[in-house]
């Protein structure tokens, strides 16, 4: 995982240390690294995230390494926190999990005609930005006030979960 040169963060430090949610839950049978994006089950256990995960389900970032069937701290609402991206990422994009389980990617804005009318594929790609999106880019560490940079596959950045 790489950081640009002079930073420290790791997936799973907090980015700012003001409005900070964090919740306790058991994992599922898997478990989770830190820094690993989950999303939560009808039964209320931290799932390490896939791209079946959505909004709904509402999603967090393990704040430790969480053992299977064992309890752990999971950041959420909108923590701004550190995840790993798995692909390039434009900064103040929203983002998803990605198909590397517990990474993001861009979330690309749905192509939806300007009509009056949508067909169906428009409408679940409509529903699927928003739903699926993890949160928004904000930067690397350090970029947080500035000009932040595009991320690449393996970057430590941060991301502010929630829309």
């Amino acid at each position: 995982m790489a950081n640009p040169a002079g930073n420290n963060a790791a997936a799973g430090d907090l980015a700012k240390t003001s409005g900070i949610e964090v919740i306790s839950r058991k994992s599922d049978a898997t478990g989770c690294a830190k820094g690993d994006v989950v999303h939560f089950s009808t039964a209320g256990l931290a799932v390490k995230a896939t791209t079946s995960g959505t909004q709904a389900d509402g999603y967090g970032v393990a704040l430790e390494a969480v053992a299977a069937n064992a309890d752990g701290r999971f950041a959420v609402g909108n923590t701004w926190i550190f995840v790993v991206a798995d692909v390039a990422i434009i900064p103040f994009n929203l983002v998803k999990v990605a198909s590397a389980a517990g990474q993001v990617q861009n979330s690309d804005e749905p192509a939806v005609a300007n009509t009056t009318t949508y067909t169906s594929t428009e409408t679940d790609a409509a529903r699927d930005y928003f739903g699926k999106a993890v949160g928004r880019y904000i930067g690397h560490q350090l970029e947080e006030v500035g000009d932040p940079t595009d991320a690449a596959s393996d970057d430590i950045i941060i991301i502010r979960l929630g829309l």
